[in-house]
């Protein structure tokens, strides 16, 4: 049985931000700052244990003294929200090194990811701890 036009396009999204999220990490592991800030929308936010940071903040600032590691996706969900914004969830199990300090745990992520004339843009990427994993 052929699936209905709205669940391929739920199909599409699902697949689409997973890439995205895929190409933010592979941005982080390779150290590519102009790749990375090409998927942040103007106003990006990112919320994470250091706490509330701007696009320039992590551009400027968090960038140059993180290192990623690893981080290992699963558990994919979408919630398409409307006017173009969908959010993706997922957990993983992450290391960063920030000035030379290793933090290493399991988290739930929310990335907030806007339709933009050009192609999609992260607005808000918010990284929780799962309780005891730190």
């Amino acid at each position: 049985m052929a699936g209905t036009p709205g669940d391929e396009r739920q199909l599409d999204l699902v697949e689409t931000l997973i890439g995205l999220e895929a190409a933010r990490t592979d941005a982080w592991l390779r150290r590519d700052r102009e790749a990375l800030a090409a998927l942040l929308d103007d106003d990006f936010v990112e919320i994470n244990v250091l706490g509330r940071l701007s696009r320039r903040d992590v551009l400027d600032n968090l960038f140059p003294r993180l290192t990623l590691v690893r981080l290992d996706a699963s558990n994919h969900q979408v919630i398409a929200a409307g006017h173009g914004t969908a959010v993706l969830t997922y957990a993983c199990a992450e290391t960063v090194r920030v000035d030379g300090r290793e933090i290493a745990g399991d988290f739930h992520v929310a990335a907030l990811w806007r339709r933009r004339p050009d192609g999609w843009r992260l607005a808000l990427w918010q990284i929780t701890p799962i309780t005891g994993s730190t």
